[in-house]
């Protein structure tokens, strides 16, 4: 869990945006379905494939 906010944290900064934005986004997705996930850093992360990528093998 602890690993996994860390890996949502760098990939928020890097995606530019807010810490807490990110943090409620984060509570939320771990609430949903492994393939609600992928869908979410689908639309997320579109602008940067690698990353949301490497996420998601993270989040597996």
């Amino acid at each position: 869990m602890k690993i996994i906010l860390k890996i949502f944290k760098k990939v928020a900064n890097y995606t530019t945006l807010k810490k807490n934005k990110a943090l409620l986004r984060m509570k939320r997705i771990l609430s949903y379905t492994k393939l609600q996930i992928e869908c979410i850093f689908k639309t997320l992360f579109t602008k940067n494939q690698l990353t949301s990528k490497l996420v998601f093998l993270v989040l597996m």
